[in-house]
């Protein structure tokens, strides 16, 4: 969300140039810059951005502070986002076993997202997101749970390694990612964080 002064503004959607917000069909927005600050998940950020299109109740703003310091805070609030939009489908006869109900999708930066559905109910067994060194894995018994590893050949999939439970900072990155990743089955995977533990 944008708090500007009283207002407060849901973010629709962000960038690393700007963003779109909800403000109403009756606000005009001035065309100056505007100080405001940013909430996004559990981070705070105090910027500066600017009116560039208003259209019923949306409205879309540039980022006007360039510093180097508000860039670097701007790039880790959109990198899940850019991660997540990047995900794409493997082409089933690519993947790894031939398990019934069984998905890939590969994104930027070496990531993996694997998922097991029930091919009868649709209801999502298990899924596992490798990215960097790290892996995130969520079970209906287990929860969700990380665990780390050494990429020199490993198998995410296939190797048994000790977990731990998820730091609940990690959470807000991990469920913008999921959020946006272009399928359906988003929404299965943003249920799996929904647990009283895994709230934020």
């Amino acid at each position: 969300m944008v708090v500007l002064g009283n207002a407060i503004w849901p973010v629709v959607d962000i960038s690393l140039t700007g963003l779109r917000v909800k403000i109403g069909s009756d606000i005009e927005v001035p065309t100056f810059p505007l100080t405001m600050n940013l909430k996004w998940g559990q981070v705070l950020l105090r910027t500066e951005a600017k009116l560039v299109w208003q259209l019923g109740d949306l409205a879309g703003l540039v980022f006007t502070d360039t510093t180097g310091e508000s860039l670097l805070r701007i790039r880790a609030l959109t990198e899940p986002l850019a991660l997540g939009r990047s995900l794409e489908p493997v082409e089933a006869s690519a993947t790894l076993g031939s398990e019934a109900g069984k998905r890939w999708f590969h994104g930027q930066q070496d990531l993996n997202l694997w998922t097991w559905q029930s091919p009868t109910t649709k209801r999502l067994d298990k899924w596992i997101l490798q990215h960097s060194h790290q892996i995130y894995t969520w079970t209906e018994d287990k929860g969700l749970e990380l665990r780390s590893y050494a990429p020199q050949g490993w198998s995410p999939v296939t190797v048994g390694m000790p977990a731990a439970t998820l730091p609940r900072e990690q959470l807000p990155w991990l469920r913008d990612l999921l959020w946006s990743l272009p399928d359906p089955i988003r929404v299965a995977l943003l249920e799996t964080l929904e647990g009283p533990s895994h709230r934020y």
